[in-house]
């Protein structure tokens, strides 16, 4: 075992004795620095300004932390895999899960739903019946939270050519086009594979793998993502009032005392964001008249200054991080065009008071009901910005209200 992985091993158990509170944030912050001379010798390499970056932070971070569990995880060169760094911790939450709603409403115990069952209307039966089969199950659910398989995901990237989230009939033809050239009449089905689903690359060659120092700098900047954790289900999310691009104020408590608010947190460069723009204003079409929207605009995980990718070089999205409120309004005007321009936009202010607050940043989405408490709560973007399980809590809270107003007082 490397001296590194020791320390590490060293501190949390001691950490564990000593407890919480002052006596566990000093201890944090001595053994943090003992071992920084140490900590990237078998680990990922870091420039100076890295570690510079990551020096402050193990000053500030709480042990045990979503931000601190990413910074030991950028230390140590791993993935940024669903099952890496905070993501381990920033899993999605729902006051409405599948287990507490099949243990609700299944009346014959047969771990599933049908329409007589369910107490919603059909046509939001319908919408959560993703595999049309006429009942709900896990299989359902699955297929609202449970990331689509990576060729299918290559495909839709192929498909999507201008990245805006939307597939045109142009695209489609251009997509069956470079499939069978003008003059082939067919293709053998391994050379469609093979064109569909090639061999996966080898790990370390993928150009869109950021650097050890890249993602330190970004975490310090709060450019991968927000240090907060944000707040859980069932608690209150703090108020606030931005301004569109048009100078228009929006207070949250005022929207939220019309309508159950969504929350959407994103920035421009976010390529996970962006393809999710066409699913966005696909829900903004069909809930709008039962649900306030609110996109709200956070500083740019992708700038040309930080983090750039040849996604968005592709994408013809290349711009560096503002640094003005003009600049950052500007910019959110481009990125509320590009998501469709009917979702209303906010601007969070520079130093992302709001975006932190909600851990926002990259993306993020939220559901808030009359009194601004959390009812569903996406995991960290971009892993776990899905839209279809925003939905599915979004249904279920249609259910669960209208079931509520239904019953008398007495009852």
């Amino acid at each position: 075992m490397n001296w590194y992985k020791w320390s590490m091993i060293c501190r949390r158990s001691v950490v564990k004795v000593v407890g919480s509170g002052i006596a566990k944030a000093w201890l944090w912050c001595v053994l943090g620095s003992s071992i920084a001379c140490c900590q990237n010798q078998n680990g990922a390499e870091l420039d100076e300004e890295a570690k510079a970056a990551e020096a402050r932070m193990r000053q500030i971070f709480a042990p045990e932390s979503e931000a601190a569990a990413m910074l030991e995880a950028i230390v140590e060169g791993r993935s940024m895999t669903r099952n890496d760094g905070w993501f381990t911790m920033a899993k999605p939450q729902s006051a409405y899960a599948w287990s507490q709603m099949l243990q609700k409403y299944d009346d014959n115990k047969d771990g599933q739903l049908s329409a007589d069952e369910f107490p919603g209307s059909s046509q939001w039966f319908e919408r959560l019946d993703r595999n049309r089969d006429g009942v709900l199950s896990i299989e359902d659910h699955r297929w609202n939270v449970e990331p689509s398989s990576t060729p299918i995901l290559r495909i839709l990237r192929r498909l999507d050519s201008d990245d805006n989230g939307r597939v045109t009939r142009e695209e489609l033809r251009n997509f069956i086009d470079a499939l069978l050239p003008e003059g082939q009449n067919d293709r053998s089905l391994d050379d469609l594979r093979l064109a569909l689903d090639p061999p996966p690359r080898v790990i370390g060659q993928s150009f869109e793998r950021p650097t050890a120092s890249q993602l330190m700098i970004g975490l310090e900047k709060q450019e991968i993502g927000s240090h907060l954790p944000g707040p859980a289900v069932g608690e209150v999310g703090m108020d606030f009032t931005l301004k569109t691009v048009t100078g228009k104020a929006i207070t949250l408590s005022e929207y939220c005392h019309e309508k159950p608010v969504v929350l959407i947190f994103g920035n421009f460069t976010c390529g996970p964001f962006r393809s999710e723009a066409g699913n966005l204003e696909q829900l903004y079409e069909r809930y709008q008249n039962d649900f306030h929207f609110l996109m709200v605009y956070v500083r740019e995980a992708h700038p040309s200054d930080g983090w750039a990718m040849r996604r968005n070089e592709a994408a013809e999205i290349v711009l560096r991080q503002p640094t003005k409120y003009e600049e950052r309004e500007k910019v959110a005007r481009q990125c509320q065009q590009f998501m469709g321009g009917r979702i209303p936009l906010v601007v969070d202010e520079m130093n992302d008071p709001v975006g932190r607050e909600y851990s926002g940043m990259p993306s993020r989405l939220y559901l808030l009901n009359s009194q601004r408490q959390v009812m569903f709560k996406s995991g960290r973007g971009p892993h776990y910005f899905v839209p279809t399980e925003l939905e599915e809590a979004m249904l279920w809270h249609l259910n669960e209200t209208a079931t509520t107003s239904a019953k008398s007082p007495n009852e």
